[in-house]
């Protein structure tokens, strides 16, 4: 056999022996101060990265959020539609909370009975704990149902001071209302970088 034959054949061996190249990923862009705010695709769930390490040079920058697509509430078989799914649903309807509604409805779509029954009200109140924060509403009461009723919440640390504060729409009911600070809250939290999907999500 040839010298020159042999090369050849390595040639070929090694062309086919070697693996098509993959595309690197795309890169994820991250908002910068003062852009406009991405709203999420419908039934998606923001799923946000780490934010960019200190001393890194340059401004800074929001921690990059994506967004997951997840299946609608009633998604698992024989699940029963509960009051809280109905909440998500009406609050969706209002177009005021993508992130949050997104989420909730990611969360209610997990299957188990207590996702399914979880309510803004709840998630918030299951974030605050694991902050060791407490939950003020204002205003505390509200006496009579005539309507419209309208909630403020605000997130308090150990010696009381706001964390985060957030105000809800004008609602026919006090639950109603109280859910949508909530909803408000969790918008709020979410935008800005300081919680991430999976801090409503349970332990």
């Amino acid at each position: 056999v040839k010298q020159e034959e042999v090369v050849a054949s390595l040639r070929v061996v090694n062309v086919v022996g070697v693996p098509p190249a993959t595309p690197p990923p795309m890169p994820l862009r991250c908002r910068s101060r003062g852009a406009q705010p991405q709203l999420p695709p419908q039934g998606a769930a923001a799923m946000a990265a780490p934010a960019p390490a200190a001393g890194g040079g340059g401004p800074a920058l929001a921690p990059c959020v994506t967004y997951a697509p997840v299946p609608p509430p009633a998604a698992v078989p024989g699940a029963a539609h509960t009051p809280a799914m109905a909440t998500t649903a009406a609050l969706s309807k209002l177009g005021v909370y993508p992130r949050a509604m997104a989420l909730m409805a990611a969360v209610q779509a997990a299957g188990t009975e207590a996702a399914r029954a979880k309510n803004p009200c709840m998630a918030v109140q299951e974030y605050a704990a694991k902050r060791q924060l407490t939950v003020a509403w204002s205003p505390p009461a509200m006496s009579g149902s005539a309507g419209p009723f309208k909630f403020s919440v605000a997130l308090l640390d150990g010696a009381g001071a706001a964390v985060a504060t957030a105000t809800g729409l004008d609602l026919p009911s006090k639950q109603e209302a109280k859910h949508a600070a909530a909803a408000a809250l969790m918008e709020e939290l979410l935008f800005s970088g300081r919680a991430v999907a999976q801090d409503f999500m349970g332990r």
